[in-house]
C-alpha cells in the first residue's frame, strides 16, 4: 500500500490499534479539535464533522477502519465492565446519528455527542500501522472497551 497517510491519519490508526475510538477522540487525533476543548461545551460544528467524515471515508476505502456504533452483547450485573462489540454502519447513517446528537447537545439535552460514533481498525489496519516507523513501543492490539 502507498504511503500516503497523514499524520494526523496515522495519529488516529495507531490510536485504533489499541482500542475502540470515540468520536471525540477522532477529532483530537485528527487534529480538528484541540484536547482538553477550548471551551468546556465545545461541540463540533458541521465543518468540524465534513472534514471528519471525509477523512474517515478515505480510511474506510482503504480498508483501514470501521465506523459505527457499539452494543451491549448482555444485560449482565450492574458494577462490571459490560462486553461490547463494534456494529459497523454506513457513513451516511453514522453522520446522521452524529448530526442529531450534536444538535440536541445544543438544545441542552443529556445526549453525548462524543459518544455517537466509534471507530475501530480492521485486520488489515492494523497491519498497516504495524509498519509505522513511529509506533510508540508497546502498542498492541485491542484491549478495553474504548476510549473517551
Amino acid at each position: 500500500m502507498p504511503d500516503d497517510i497523514s499524520a494526523r491519519e496515522r495519529e488516529l490508526l495507531i490510536d485504533c490499534l489499541t482500542d475502540d475510538v470515540s468520536l471525540e477522540w477522532v477529532l483530537i487525533d485528527l487534529g480538528i479539535r484541540v484536547n482538553p476543548p477550548v471551551t468546556p461545551n465545545w461541540r463540533p460544528s458541521s465543518a468540524n464533522l465534513d472534514e471528519a467524515f471525509s477523512i474517515l471515508a478515505r480510511l474506510v476505502d482503504l480498508g483501514l477502519v470501521a465506523v459505527g456504533r457499539m452494543e451491549y452483547i448482555d444485560e449482565g450485573p450492574a458494577g462490571r465492565v459490560a462486553p461490547v462489540r463494534h456494529v459497523t454502519e454506513p457513513l451516511d447513517v453514522v453522520r446522521a446519528r452524529v448530526d442529531d446528537a450534536v444538535a440536541s447537545a445544543a438544545q441542552g439535552s443529556d445526549v453525548d455527542w462524543a459518544y455517537a460514533c466509534w471507530v475501530v481498525s480492521t485486520p488489515a489496519g492494523d497491519r498497516r500501522t504495524r509498519e509505522f516507523d513511529s509506533l510508540p513501543s508497546g502498542a498492541t492490539p485491542k484491549v478495553g472497551s474504548g476510549r473517551g
